[in-house]
């Protein structure tokens, strides 16, 4: 059984067609990235030019989260374990948060 898989069917509609669109595509970028990067960087296609600054002193989450946004957190990350089995947060997290001597009384 024949595959037609020429070069003379490439412009002919399949179900591999968006495959080799993207590969085409991708090899495109590849090519631009290892010939022309320097105007590439010229011309602002660069994944970051910014260089971040963070401030290093911040405080413990633990004694710096709001009451409210600490009892919401534990609300919903126990109703997610109950009813869909789903975690978005480590159940230790939860738990240190729940206990109310590891927080804050008043809020930052």
């Amino acid at each position: 059984m024949p595959s037609s898989h020429v070069l003379s069917t490439i412009t002919s509609m399949g179900c591999a067609t968006p495959i080799l669109v993207i590969l085409i595509a991708l090899f495109a970028i590849i090519i631009f990235r290892r010939c022309c990067a320097d105007q590439m960087k010229k011309w602002g296609y660069v994944i970051s030019s910014k260089v971040l600054t963070v401030d290093e002193n911040l405080p413990n989450f633990f004694s710096a989260v709001k009451i409210s946004d600490k009892d919401w957190f534990v609300k919903e990350s126990r109703y997610f374990r109950e009813h869909y089995k789903f975690t978005f947060a480590n159940k230790a997290v939860v738990d240190r948060l729940a206990d109310d001597k590891n927080c804050p009384k008043k809020p930052i």
